[in-house]
């Protein structure tokens, strides 16, 4: 069962694939639906495989970049860390399938840039159409070597106009609905939180034990890698001002960091590194000991894959909205926002639904298209309407009809 409540979202977006919504054009750039459309099965058993496919290719493209960018030591190392990171055990965990195979992308397009191949184009135009803003990182490292790789200035050139002309039909046609937003947050967000992840705080405590070693590291030997050091400051400085979507890119920052951090581990031969080995094991299976729980309750998720109604189906809880639109049949499912197109109430109609009185309940539910269906969650306390018998009619469990017109 997956831990986080993504799948869902990405289930319903496999399933509504090619999208003619505008909020999930904005949302899902369209490289991983078109692969899975492709394939002849049906996406609700395609959910698990494709978080295990992409991290396992990402741990590939990452040995080979770093065998190439360093030597062989540094890449089994890059794996070690890898392995042990809270930071990305985090991105698994919760499921940010986008961000992993994109990951992986870009890794095989670095591996490239190394080569001087100009199959640095195709992956390149891959990771653009896989993941936003994962293209913006690929961008920086091109016209970083654009202007510090002496040697090569016009092949990152070259690979740079190509990738642009060809990734140019996606970034017009989505302009308004991608790209544009990003912009405007970059200008909009700065100081403010952006983005759903750790605290850079956060992120520091749970990759302590490598990110010092990282950063020293590149700041050692950055030079020698100059078309890593745009997408590297880049991130930093994103992460010091807090910059739109910072959370989120503290995940790139933190597997670059990574990858430094092995290149100094591969020429350290001392008993610290052995000390360093056993307390990132130990770090992270307590860690995961902890904190490795789904969000979902197995009952209430198998409850959520039965559903199948004849109208609308209300969320009555915004953490349980992702599993109703993904995994249960309805015509559509009613959420606190999540989706922009079922805007049917305002907060306070919802704290009058939530917080009101039965009668308030009803007033407000009369509001909603019809046929409508209420799904209760276990995660909050038990509404007025759901000791009525007046107005509600018990499907199963968790859902009810509402019959009052």
């Amino acid at each position: 069962m997956p831990l986080g409540y993504d799948p869902g979202l990405y289930l319903y977006g496999f399933k509504n694939f090619p999208f003619t919504i505008p909020w999930l054009k904005a949302t899902f750039p369209p490289g991983l639906f078109a692969l899975v459309k492709l394939i002849p099965f049906d996406p609700t058993y395609l959910v698990v495989p494709l978080i295990l496919f992409f991290s396992i290719l990402m741990f590939v493209a990452l040995y080979l970049l770093i065998n190439r960018l360093f030597d062989k030591k540094a890449a089994w190392w890059a794996i070690f860390l890898l392995t042990c990171s809270l930071v990305q055990y985090r991105v698994y965990y919760w499921y940010y399938l986008k961000n992993v195979a994109a990951l992986a992308l870009l890794f095989f397009t670095f591996y490239c840039l190394l080569q001087k191949s100009y199959w640095a184009v195709f992956w390149g135009v891959l990771t653009v159409y896989f993941h936003s803003p994962t293209d913006f990182i690929l961008y920086s490292a091109l016209i970083s070597g654009v202007i510090f790789f002496k040697g090569r200035r016009p092949y990152f050139l070259l690979t740079l106009i190509l990738t642009l002309l060809l990734v140019s039909p996606y970034i017009i046609s989505n302009l308004n609905f991608s790209f544009t937003p990003i912009v405007q947050g970059i200008v909009t967000s700065i100081g403010q939180p952006s983005g759903t992840f750790y605290e850079p705080l956060q992120v520091l405590v749970l990759g302590i034990l490598y990110l010092p070693l990282g950063l020293w590291a590149f700041v050692k030997n950055y030079k020698k890698y100059p078309f890593l050091i745009l997408p590297i400051m880049g991130l930093m400085v994103t992460t010091v001002f807090r910059l739109f979507f910072y959370r989120r890119l503290l995940i790139y920052l933190d597997i670059f960091l990574l990858t430094f951090a092995s290149l100094y581990l591969s020429k350290v031969k001392t008993k610290l590194v052995g000390i360093l080995v056993i307390a990132n094991l130990v770090f992270i299976t307590f860690f995961v000991k902890r904190t490795a729980y789904p969000l979902i309750n197995f009952d209430e998720f198998r409850e959520i894959q039965q559903i199948e109604v004849d109208g609308y189906l209300l969320a009555t809880d915004e953490m349980n909205s992702p599993w109703l639109m993904g995994y249960s049949k309805a015509r559509q499912v009613i959420t606190t926002g999540l989706n922009p197109a079922d805007n049917y109430w305002t907060p306070d109609e919802w704290n009058q639904f939530w917080f009101g009185t039965l009668e308030k309940e009803v007033e407000e539910l009369k509001k909603l298209p019809q046929p409508l269906y209420i799904y209760h969650s276990d995660r909050q306390l038990v509404l007025p309407f759901v000791n009525d018998y007046q107005c509600f009619q018990k499907i199963s469990w968790r859902v009810y009809k509402f019959v009052c017109k």
